[in-house]
């Protein structure tokens, strides 16, 4: 507040327009850094374990807006989720919901507000929830064009549509320190299990014998424990471990983007086939994995079609493309590229020049590596 003192008192600032705008930028500083994400316990009774209950949360940018919970409303306003409205725009602190598990039915709306501009839905839509014990959901929006829409300029010709995003097992164990893996695929629905190496086994060197095999054919004995299906986040604690994401049996050959090749045998036949992947859990750190099954020479529309709607990593696309163009990616291609790295998170491209991967990093970047 001495700040905003001085600044009120200097000579130099005749224009009340001038004070008004100060005041508003450092009240709205204020209240935002003030703001926490409202969180909302959906049953009767005290508190349970995280582990024992169901969590489902957005985020301050989501654009998700929840009407109701099975026929519960908010206590206070219309969505669940904090909405103000500060210097002159929306702000949105997202939600955090406990539940029992079981169905529950969601009631949702669509809103998204730039500068000059404003997207929302004109009807809310009934979403289903089976939720399970220490799962954690999140809400995801996506759209469809409207076909032979004669919608006006202004209105945008899109229809759209909401899912529920299951991040798996998020309990962790009672008195641990968990870190988190998130563990995705291209396609989703992969099988993830995990082996914790021993704390005298280095990675580097581990990796170093593995690179000596095109591809390993294995027992079930060799995988560790059964995690779920990919998208996942698995709670884990620091140290070594490997991780085997694997889709069944077929007659396709896919991409390889460096990472060890797994055959998973039972009798005298191959069940499952997949990625073997070395990871180093750190604290306070999150690591994440997206196994690619990009089939060889496929074209990038038909590869589009695998993949799940919505837009699930975020990243810059000018900067991306700029890269993307740099690196001898046909301008043609970019189109389908970039819409294939938000939904999926990750591609290889054959250029120009030679063949690339192309991945989205935890921060939100598009990261190029040549791999031939």
């Amino acid at each position: 507040m001495k700040y905003l003192t001085n600044i009120l008192t200097r000579p130099d600032i005749q224009s009340s327009y001038l004070i008004i705008n100060y005041i508003i930028i450092v009240l709205s500083i204020l209240t935002l850094t003030s703001c926490a994400v409202p969180q909302y316990m959906l049953y009767e009774g005290d508190k349970l374990p995280h582990y024992n209950v169901s969590i489902l949360e957005c985020d301050m940018y989501s654009p998700v807006r929840l009407l109701s919970v099975d026929g519960k409303k908010p206590p206070q306003g219309k969505y669940f989720g904090d909405v103000r409205q500060l210097a002159g725009g929306y702000f949105f602190n997202g939600f955090k919901i406990e539940l029992l598990p079981g169905q529950h039915k969601l009631m949702l709306d669509y809103y998204e507000r730039g500068y000059g501009w404003a997207m929302y839905s004109k009807e809310s839509q009934a979403l289903e929830l089976f939720s399970e014990k220490g799962h954690h959901y999140t809400i995801e929006i996506y759209f469809r064009p409207i076909p032979n829409s004669k919608s006006r300029k202004s209105d945008i010709p899109y229809d759209w549509g909401a899912k529920v995003v299951d991040w798996g097992y998020f309990g962790g164990e009672a008195g641990k320190k968990n870190e988190i893996l998130r563990v995705s695929s291209v396609p989703i629905a992969a099988d993830v299990y995990i082996n914790e190496l021993g704390g005298d086994i280095k990675l580097n060197e581990l990796q170093s014998r593995l690179s000596e095999y095109d591809m390993l054919s294995v027992g079930p004995d060799f995988l560790g424990n059964y995690k779920g299906k990919t998208p996942i986040l698995i709670p884990i604690r620091p140290g070594n471990y490997q991780v085997f994401v694997l889709i069944p049996e077929n007659q396709i050959t896919y991409e390889n983007d460096g990472e060890i090749f797994i055959k998973l045998r039972k009798g005298e036949g191959t069940i499952k086939k997949g990625w073997a992947y070395l990871v180093e859990i750190k604290e306070y750190k999150q690591e994440s994995i997206i196994a690619l099954f990009q089939p060889i020479d496929e074209d990038l529309a038909s590869f589009l079609t695998y993949l799940p709607e919505g837009h699930n990593y975020q990243f810059n696309n000018k900067e991306l493309q700029d890269n993307l163009l740099d690196s001898g990616v046909l301008d043609l291609d970019i189109p389908n590229i970039l819409e294939i790295l938000h939904r999926g998170g990750k591609i290889i491209l054959k250029t120009n020049k030679n063949k690339i991967k192309v991945e989205i990093s935890e921060n939100n970047v598009g990261e190029i590596k040549t791999i031939h």
